[in-house]
């Protein structure tokens, strides 16, 4: 689901109601994962190694960089990304494939043992695999290493503790997304040199902190984590530089649960 907020002179809004994503009644309901507690993972798997980096990597998921302490030449990098369905992770992933420069491919007979549908990464110089990627439910994991030693036997073991109920996953019958409920701009048409401010407001309901994530093109600088800047400059912004142009919003909350986007359209006028 794609959220558009149509323009207005000097205000954009929209308001979006809660939304509880469950399957349809039937034969066998989909469980649906609403956790993945990272720092459970982090302490189960990687006791001598660091977080030295945390951050949302758009719609795929949330990235989560650890390097071996004393040895930082030794990291391990872990995505996670909790969707609305099955259906959408899949989407996501294959989304992800299509445009990532290192080509990943797919597992079509089952080799990896990992997830209902995986992937695997090859280095662009060397024969060596860097990075696998799987689908488990609603779930998207990516890890990644140079370094790491035995790192398609530890992707192996998260899959694993999906499936086992490991402490540091949670599953349901049902889940709520964090939601969106307005994205609102100072100005909605801008000339050349002009700037607006823009105000994202999304709420999470089981009161998880949010993080706020766009896509391109924004500055967030001193603003709160929430509120971003859009200068209307050739250097900033993708041609054709006059007419429309379209600005993506997702929120993550703590358990790595990803909301559904939202747009917002700004005018650059000559």
């Amino acid at each position: 689901m794609k959220i558009k907020i149509l323009p207005l002179l000097f205000l954009s809004m929209i308001v979006l109601s809660c939304d509880k994503t469950s399957d349809p009644v039937s034969s066998e309901r989909e469980i649906f994962i609403t956790k993945f507690d990272v720092e459970g993972f982090h302490k189960t798997y990687l006791p001598n190694f660091t977080l030295v980096r945390k951050r949302g990597r758009w719609r795929e998921g949330r990235e989560f960089l650890y390097e071996e302490t004393g040895n930082e030449d030794n990291n391990f990098l872990i995505r996670v990304g909790i969707h609305s369905s099955k259906t959408k992770a899949q989407e996501i992933a294959e989304e992800f494939n299509s445009w990532c420069m290192i080509f990943p491919q797919e597992d079509t007979t089952g080799t990896l043992g990992i997830g209902e549908r995986s992937w695997w990464m090859p280095d662009v110089v060397s024969p060596d695999t860097i990075g696998y990627i799987f689908i488990r439910s609603n779930l998207f994991i990516l890890t990644d290493s140079h370094t790491y030693q035995d790192l398609l036997d530890l992707t192996r073991a998260i899959d694993a503790d999906i499936i086992n109920d490991a402490e540091y996953i949670e599953k349901s019958e049902s889940l709520e997304l964090p939601q969106i409920l307005s994205v609102t701009t100072t100005k909605s048409i801008l000339h050349e040199g002009e700037s607006a401010q823009i105000t994202v407001t999304a709420s999470d309901p089981n009161n998880e902190p949010l993080e706020y994530v766009f896509d391109a093109g924004l500055f967030r600088g001193d603003n709160p984590e929430n509120v971003f800047t859009m200068i209307a400059s050739r250097n900033y912004v993708s041609e054709p530089f006059i007419g429309s142009h379209i600005y993506k919003f997702i929120v993550y909350n703590e358990s790595n649960v990803i909301s559904e986007e939202a747009e917002l359209e700004i005018m650059i006028s000559e």
